[in-house]
């Protein structure tokens, strides 16, 4: 995930603060019941982030810092590994698995600059097919939806996801907006990790396709049957390699289709209402349009990812002969 930088004006009236702080009280208060009730209808799954990093460095760094939006750390590295611990808490909650989810990650520097930074990045560390369980034959799975399918762990001595962020984010030779490390959306003009935290875990978790269409094909993935490309009226299986890359260009018209998408989809996509308050403050860019807990978590991921769970298996139709079952390693 990549990040832009604009300076963004402090709201002028106290109005809009505290009608902020309402909505935020209001939806986190939403997400506390919805993920009491979802925790009453199915058991959560266990991920678990396993620290790689060294001494002195990452989640390991011992740099003071005050606690802050509810993270009571009191090193940058304790924060930093609790707001890994809070999105994965979150993630588990909804999602239900026998198999403990096993994410490495940690910190380094990566490419950025004095306008644009590359965040973080997380994705599975093995694929998986025809094994027991699989909706489709021949058909890679992320590891973490694969085990949960099969009900084991199909790659015990392998962790399920690889995630890696950016620890030079606020540098001066880097991008000019810090990590904020807090987990209430208070995060002003810096970089709010939590949202960024959840939105890549799910990509390791199975919200991905090992199908770079036109790149490098590991191909089909199970993320591929729910690709729809409206102009083509196809699904990625059912399209050659060079209708594949066209239609990974194919902007705005590559849809996923799957079922509890499809259901749910008009009530997301309907009007919205606005609200106006007495000051206006600068328009912030889309990479911070992503906001967590409340906004971010609640309007998506409380829904919206248990469908990890069932969606492939409700929409499987394809019956042939299973192969012995495979495992890849992503490059």
């Amino acid at each position: 995930m990549r990040a832009t930088f604009e300076s963004f004006a402090a709201p002028r009236a106290l109005r809009a603060v505290l009608l902020t702080f309402a909505w935020r009280i209001a939806l986190g208060l939403a997400l506390t019941l919805a993920l009491t009730l979802l925790g009453t209808i199915a058991h959560g799954a266990t991920i678990t982030i396993v620290n790689l990093d060294g001494p002195g460095e990452g989640f390991n760094d011992p740099t003071p810092a005050a606690p802050v939006g509810y993270n009571p750390g009191t090193t940058i590295g304790a924060q930093r590994l609790f707001v890994f611990q809070y999105a994965a808490a979150r993630w588990g909650a909804i999602l239900p698995s026998p198999i403990e989810i096993l994410v490495d990650a940690n910190f380094d520097p990566l490419d950025c600059d004095g306008s644009s930074a590359v965040l973080g990045s997380a994705g599975p560390n093995t694929l998986h097919s025809d094994f027991a369980g699989a909706a489709h034959p021949m058909t890679w799975y992320h590891q973490a939806l694969a085990n949960r399918l099969a009900g084991e762990d199909l790659d015990p001595t392998t962790s399920d996801i690889g995630a890696t962020f950016n620890s030079d984010l606020g540098k001066p030779e880097c991008f000019p907006a810090p990590w904020y490390y807090g987990v209430d959306g208070n995060e002003g003009t810096a970089v709010e990790l939590l949202p960024v935290v959840f939105h890549e875990l799910g990509h390791g978790l199975g919200f991905s396709t090992s199908t770079i269409a036109g790149v490098e094909e590991v191909f089909p993935h199970i993320y591929d049957y729910f690709l729809l490309d409206d102009t083509q009226g196809m699904h990625w299986p059912d399209m050659t390699e060079p209708q594949r890359a066209a239609s990974a260009q194919n902007c705005s018209k590559l849809v996923w289709d799957g079922l509890a998408v499809s259901l749910e989809g008009p009530k997301r996509l309907g009007p919205k209402p606005s609200i106006a308050a007495a000051a206006r403050s600068s328009s912030r860019s889309s990479a911070r349009r992503t906001r967590a807990p409340s906004e971010w978590w609640s309007r998506t991921a409380s829904r919206d990812a248990r469908r990890w769970a069932w969606e492939a298996p409700i929409q499987a139709s394809r019956s042939p002969r299973f192969g012995s079952p495979q495992t890849m390693a992503p490059a």
